[in-house]
């Protein structure tokens, strides 16, 4: 009797794990409009003028004592659930005391397996509660138990009146995380209309395949979010795309570039892409992203500069910076552009 009870147990054990391992490669992300559920009604329209800032926030849990697995490490959740919160609450912080119009945020998650538990979209949407915040997940599981549970994803947290949200897909990932776990690569594209010009600003906030093994499906992303954007500018419309792009976005190299372990596959961006007209806007003087290979210590990770702006022929870049805060809550340096419309 015991033995045809643990016999059952074992199957229907077997059977479930078989069903989670389907489903979760199997899921899709929406795509599609995303609406804010309670926008405030404070928000101010835009002017010829719009700052936006980008940050890939790592999940609160990629901080300067982090290493991970994906990257030669040896953790898969360096950090504790403590940890994680004060970097959440310090991000958050940070994000609330910014003036940009736009934040981009890339890897952002709710609570779950990777964050232990901390809720750091909650408690930066908390911090940024007077801006209309908007998310989609770009990674989540199905069919697990709340503490094995992950959703992270992309955020837009704006202090102008986005008109529309929309999210996109770009050419699958053929990675599987956790051995079925997929996290589709896409882009946020936000309309903001620039006053009475019947112009629209239109960002875009990025997030590119950083472990495709042939790096064909980060240039077919690549492709795709051009194509998009080229049709936004031939509309007449002001284009801004940020975010995380894992590519080298300058050859510049300001001493502390040391370049980026072979795992990670961060090709130089191919600058023949761009159409005429278009062009980046970086700080070339800071890096944005530091390797994982180990803890972070000046000098010692692998850095470059993968995180930045391309824009559009019709705006003028008038000012970028990145802001260093030595790596201290996630693996990557926010960077803030200000733009200008033109004719």
């Amino acid at each position: 009797m015991i033995l045809t009870l643990l016999s059952v147990i074992l199957i229907g054990a077997a059977i479930y794990c078989r069903a989670v391992f389907v489903a979760n490669r199997r899921t899709s992300p929406y795509v599609g409009p995303i609406h804010s559920p309670t926008p405030p009604t404070n928000l101010h329209a835009a002017s010829e003028t719009l700052t936006v800032l980008t940050w890939n926030i790592g999940y609160g849990a990629l901080g300067k004592d982090a290493d991970s697995i994906v990257d030669k490490g040896r953790s898969m959740r360096a950090l504790s659930s403590k940890d994680i919160t004060l970097a959440a609450q310090r991000i958050a912080q940070r994000l609330a005391g910014q003036s940009a119009d736009l934040i981009c945020l890339q890897e952002s998650a709710n609570a779950g397996f990777l964050t232990r538990g901390v809720g750091l979209r909650d408690t930066i949407e908390a911090a940024l509660s007077n801006r209309q915040n908007l998310f989609w997940a770009d990674m989540k599981s199905v069919l697990v138990p709340q503490y094995l549970k992950i959703e992270h994803g992309m955020s837009v947290h704006a202090r102008v009146n986005i008109k529309s949200c929309e999210a996109v897909l770009f050419p699958k990932d053929s990675t599987y995380f956790f051995g079925g776990l997929t996290k589709h690569y896409g882009s946020l594209i936000n309309r903001i209309s620039i006053g009475e010009t019947g112009r629209d600003w239109v960002v875009f906030n990025i997030h590119l395949s950083a472990f495709d093994p042939d790096i064909r499906t980060r240039m077919g992303q690549l492709e795709k979010l051009l194509q998009l954007a080229q049709h936004e500018y031939d509309q007449g419309h002001c284009v801004v795309i940020a975010g995380d792009w894992n590519m080298r976005l300058t050859a510049t190299d300001p001493g502390q570039h040391t370049g980026v372990p072979e795992k990670l596959q961060v090709i130089n961006f191919p600058e023949n892409s761009l159409n005429e007209g278009w062009s980046f806007a970086l700080d070339t003087k800071t890096p944005t992203v530091r390797s994982l290979n180990a803890p972070y210590v000046a000098g010692k990770n692998a850095t470059a500069i993968i995180d930045g702006f391309v824009c559009s022929p019709n705006v003028v870049v008038k000012s970028v910076s990145t802001a260093d805060l030595g790596f201290v809550d996630t693996d990557h340096h926010p960077v803030t552009g200000c733009f200008q419309a033109s004719t």
